[in-house]
Parts: structure tokens; C-alpha cells; sequence
């Protein structure tokens, strides 16, 4: 049905992902995800402001699988999530759909996060190439070796930037 933007064809759609069978609750939600038609897509979200925590993880990891730019603000409304599953997911899908304070995101996430919070956004600003987000990654990677030997992440994000001041604590 993704295929069809009839009313009656997402109204099932919907019917569905809402019904909470497990197999094909998800597929709804990837045909609604996967469609070309943005009464889907607004359908889906819908559905998404209504869901439990436990939900919502499933259908932002299938999000980040079909990345749109109409996700990317409801997506950032859950990075705040006490729910730290919903909140990792959140990051992931971030990261992949975009959003113009992405990188505020993940540098708030850093500081104030939980520690798997922490790791995800560490790792998503390691990944990115941009002078900011490595700035950010290379002064928290810093700060971690003071304490521990760095891991490799860090060691990768070292290599690539040739950051000369961890050369001190390297040694």
C-alpha cells in the first residue's frame, strides 16, 4: 500500500501500525515511512506523537531508515527524551536526516547527558568531518584521556585530525 496515497490506502495504513501487531504494526509503519506521498508521512507522524517510549525507539530507528527532512524536527523534540533509548535513537536519526542544530544537539548531549547518551553523541561528532564537530570530539577526547588510556574511537579521531596536543598524554 505504500505505494497508493489514497485516503482509504494509508487510513489502513495507520489502522495497522496502530493495532500493535508486532510484524505487521512495523511494516505499516515502514510503508508509511517509505511512501512517496506526503499524507503518509504526515500520517506517520501523527502516529508517532501518540506512541509509548518503547514505540517510538522502533519507528525513529525505521525513520533514520527513510530520511526526510519533515522528521527532523519531531525527531529533535525527542532528543530531550528522559527515555535514554528514545533519546540514542533520536541522535542516530539525527544524525543521518540532519537538522540545523545538530551539532548543538550532540554538544549538549555531551555535557549533559547520561554516559550511554555521552558515547552515542561522542560517537556521532567523532564521525562528522566538520571543524566544529571535530573541535568538540578532539576537546572531550581530550579530557578523557586525562583520566584513562584513549580507546579506539579516540584513537581514530586522533589519527585523522593529528591533534598535537594529545601527544603530552599519548605519551
Amino acid at each position: 500500500l505504500r505505494h497508493f496515497g489514497e485516503k482509504k490506502a494509508i487510513e489502513k495504513l495507520v489502522y495497522h501500525a496502530k493495532k500493535n501487531t508486532p510484524q505487521l504494526g512495523s511494516l505499516a509503519v515502514y510503508c508509511l515511512a517509505a511512501s512517496r506521498y506526503s499524507a503518509a508521512h504526515q500520517a506517520l507522524l501523527e502516529i508517532l506523537k501518540n506512541e509509548p517510549p518503547k514505540s517510538r525507539i522502533q519507528i525513529v530507528k525505521i525513520l533514520a531508515s527513510y530520511p526526510r527532512p519533515i522528521w527532523s524536527e519531531t525527531i529533535y523534540s525527542f532528543v530531550k527524551d528522559p527515555n535514554s533509548g528514545v533519546g540514542i535513537e533520536a541522535l542516530r536519526a539525527l544524525s543521518v536526516i540532519g537538522h540545523p542544530k545538530l551539532v548543538d544537539v550532540l554538544e549538549d548531549s555531551l555535557k549533559k547527558g547520561n554516559s550511554t547518551v555521552k558515547q552515542e553523541a561522542y560517537r556521532q561528532l567523532a564521525m562528522r568531518t566538520d571543524n566544529r564537530s571535530e573541535r568538540i570530539a578532539m576537546d572531550y577526547t581530550l579530557k578523557l584521556m586525562e583520566k584513562s588510556p584513549p580507546t579506539s574511537q579516540m584513537y581514530a579521531l586522533i589519527r585523522r585530525t593529528k591533534d598535537p596536543r594529545t601527544i603530552p598524554l599519548l605519551l
